[in-house]
């Protein structure tokens, strides 16, 4: 019999080892704590009390009669009590019983006129109505917090709750019924809802609600393996873009990564855009288009399946093999998609629209320190001071090799320089029409830029930085343009750079004038080539290169057209869009009258330390450069600096007037995931380029004992393969594809002599 409903069938089913149940007569189903509310009313606190206070005395119990014991994934408790509080769950009620009392409401007849959503599917998925930053939105509840949309002017937009966690949960799920031989997992929640709209007995659907991703979290993942046990789905679905390259890449990483979940159930992808020859995307285009549900079912059962496969994007780290193996001169690693699917919305929207690789990886390396200008008045502890957002980054390939896409990541700060601009020349024309009288007790306006240029000496450097009250972003894409206009005075200029990263104070006497600044925020982005590169890191003994996130690549040996696409129009539109967001961003910053903090939590400074101090004690194992330690060291810095940006970024997509009323932030774990997986590419790429520095350290090779046994165990002519076969040979084994690396590349150690021989060279 059911205990939640008076009929004396049996027709209730309880899975002894998970607390999964369904009820076949009304096709409820649920978890534990659900059943626990159900039997007694209560709220879900209490009910996860009790689930707590039974599970320390007893176990459940099997049919045979033994106790059968919990695993910790069994145990998991799938309600998020951090955010379905009473409070919040009173407000959902509120904004349920809005909904049901305003059909007319234009909220109800824009989703149903543009998404094709009708009311009885908004209230079978507990869809309310709630008013929040002076507008009315469609609150769409899930386990673990709360989405919010509307359209405005055609646009749509997406907020979150505060509190919610959208990686830790599916809307819908709550109304998954076991009706039909599929699960489908649609892209987002109103298209998981005209899914259910159009087939509500052919398949349950669920819906994504942090937009497409290429990986689940581990709630999410056991949540699939549990639901497709109790239902017995024959197949799982995946409906999420794939219009694009990169779109296409995260849609069968998704499915990947649910494939690897479900030990025989087979996953499958409906790729919308290709089964319609490029004219829709998702369903809701086939839709408005007036396609017939029966045409589009069509095309959803036909989709393809995907082959299994390990899915890497949440490896643990790395052994210490494996990462010996990766800390020399071959390791310049591409960033990882992982990065990618977990950025915020307004970079990653434009990142899916860059397919080339390295073109993807340079935009997203300029776009950082271009972001972190515009974030004045930000500020994350550091046990040595406050540090703020700001960010050094240098891109280095060979000529001609699409650094040029490093351009773009500068147009994102274009309309907050051009508003400081603006501004100071009206300042200063203001100024220019004062009668004398007034003149002689007001100090003249200054030219004042968020650019500041890089074709100057680093005394008008230092001008600017203090006209503009300490801050700036320099951007060059030729590292000669800086080295020129500075190279009078280069130390002048290294000692600005360098004490601007730690916001140490600096200062100028001349006969006319004097200044002091007192904490310089200063971001750059460079660059440039190898043989630039060099020319200005003549020495890794000042600190100056470890200061820098290093990023570089080898070039493509194909011909990449020239010719505009859509795709590339699509960037330029973006740019301009994500350009005027940041400048709203930035002057919300700005006005603030006490700084916004970033604390990062306990657990997550762990992951950073056991991270880099893993790499500081295999840089040291290896016998490499002293200097390596520098920048190990300094690339803890870097990383706190990219868990603020991309916490900051984030709260300003999920509700901008958090970075007016918060006093602090906290990063999730997603936020910190992405900026020590983007740190740890960085040391990386940093430990090759160190290789082809002019040496400091005659006494050793930078490259470790490794390289130095190697190089000595050569005689003085040799081919290819003799040399792969005498690392092999080698006490510290050096990889065949690490010999090929070092052989022919910016080093006067080797002399190419013909195609495949080489003869010693300096000693």
């Amino acid at each position: 019999m059911s205990p939640i409903r008076e009929e004396k069938k049996a027709s209730f089913g309880l899975n002894l080892q998970t607390g999964a149940w369904k009820d076949h007569g009304t096709d409820e189903s649920g978890d534990l704590i659900n059943l626990v509310e159900h039997v007694h009313n209560w709220e879900t606190a209490q009910a996860i009390n009790f689930v707590k206070e039974v599970s320390l005395t007893s176990s459940f119990t099997g049919s045979n009669g033994s106790s059968t014991p919990k695993s910790p994934k069994d145990a998991q408790l799938t309600r998020d009590t951090n955010f379905w509080t009473s409070k919040n769950r009173d407000a959902l009620k509120k904004a349920q019983e809005k909904l049901t009392a305003a059909t007319d409401h234009p909220l109800l007849e824009t989703i149903n006129s543009y998404d094709g959503i009708k009311l009885d599917t908004l209230v079978h998925f507990g869809v309310g109505i709630i008013h929040k930053w002076k507008r009315d939105w469609l609150l769409f509840p899930y386990d673990s917090g709360a989405q919010l949309y509307r359209r405005e002017a055609g646009d749509k937009q997406i907020r979150s709750l505060k509190g919610s966690r959208p990686g830790a949960s599916f809307f819908g799920k709550t109304k998954v019924r076991g009706k039909g031989e599929d699960l489908m997992i649609a892209k987002s929640p109103r298209e998981a809802m005209l899914l259910h709209q159009l087939y509500p007995d052919r398949a349950d659907t669920v819906g994504l609600v942090t937009g497409e991703q290429g990986t689940l979290s581990a709630s999410q993942k056991d949540w699939i393996k549990q639901i497709v046990s109790t239902h017995s789905y024959k197949c799982v679905i995946v409906v999420i873009d794939c219009d694009t390259k990169g779109a296409h890449r995260i849609a069968q990483k998704l499915c990947k990564s649910v494939s690897n979940v479900l030990a025989s159930t087979p996953v499958a992808l409906v790729n919308i855009s290709k089964a319609t020859g490029g004219k829709f995307k998702d369903v809701t285009d086939c839709r408005q288009a007036g396609m017939s549900g029966d045409l589009l079912w069509e095309i959803i059962s036909n989709s393809s399946p995907v082959q299994r496969e390990l899915d890497r994007s949440e490896e643990t780290l790395p052994t210490e093999a494996y990462a010996e193996d990766r800390l020399d001169l071959a390791s310049a690693p591409p960033i990882s998609e992982t990065v990618y699917t977990n950025l915020p919305g307004l970079l990653k929207e434009i990142c899916l629209l860059i397919d080339e690789q390295h073109r993807r990886d340079v935009f997203l390396v300029s776009s950082l320190p271009a972001v972190a200008s515009q974030m004045p008045n930000v500020l994350a502890e550091h046990r040595d001071c406050y540090y703020s957002t700001d960010l050094f980054t240098q891109i280095i390939a060979e000529p001609g090799s699409g650094k040029g896409e490093a351009s773009n990541g500068r147009g994102l700060a274009r309309m907050t320089d051009q508003e400081i601009r603006t501004q100071a020349r009206r300042e200063i024309d203001n100024y220019s029409h004062l009668p004398d009288e007034e003149k002689a007790n007001i100090e003249r306006p200054k030219k004042r830029s968020l650019f500041i240029p890089a074709n100057a000496s680093a005394r008008k450097m230092l001008d600017r930085l203090e006209a503009n009250g300490g801050n700036g972003f320099i951007f060059e894409t030729e590292i000669d343009t800086l080295l020129n206009a500075t190279e009078q005075d280069w130390g002048n200029y290294t000692d600005t750079v360098r004490k601007a990263f730690q916001h140490e104070p600096l200062s100028i006497i001349r006969t006319d004038e004097e200044y002091y600044i007192d904490n310089p925020r200063l971001s750059i982005c460079l660059t440039g080539t190898f043989d630039q590169f060099k020319r200005m890191f003549r020495s890794a003994e000042n600190g100056h290169f470890s200061r820098y996130a290093l990023y570089t690549f080898d070039t493509p040996r194909r011909w990449e057209s020239h010719r505009p696409s859509t795709e590339s129009r699509k960037v330029r539109a973006s740019i301009t869009e994500a350009s005027r967001k940041l400048n709203e961003m930035y002057n919300r910053l700005k006005n603030r009258s006490k700084p916004l903090y970033i604390n990062v939590q306990s657990h997550q400074w762990d992951r950073l330390d056991s991270i880099f101090s893993k790499k500081m004690e295999l840089i040291e194992a290896l016998g490499l450069s002293r200097h390596l330690h520098a920048s190990n060291n300094r690339t803890g810095v870097i990383a706190l600096r990219l868990i603020s940006i991309l916490v900051v970024l984030q709260v300003f997509e999920d509700d901008p007037d958090q970075l007016k009323l918060e006093q602090s932030l906290t990063p999730s774990d997603a936020d910190v995931t992405v900026a020590l997986t983007l740190a740890e590419t960085f040391i990386e790429h940093a430990i090759r380029l160190y290789h082809i520095l002019p040496k400091s350290e005659p006494a050793s090779d930078p490259r470790g004992r490794r390289f130095t046994e190697f190089y000595r165990s050569l005689p003085e002519e040799f081919t290819t393969g003799e040399a792969v076969q005498i690392g092999a040979e080698c006490e510290l084994a050096v990889p065949e594809r690490t010999v090929k690396e070092w052989l022919p590349k910016d080093d006067d150690k080797f002399i190419k002599v013909a195609h495949g021989k080489y003869k010693k060279g300096d000693p």
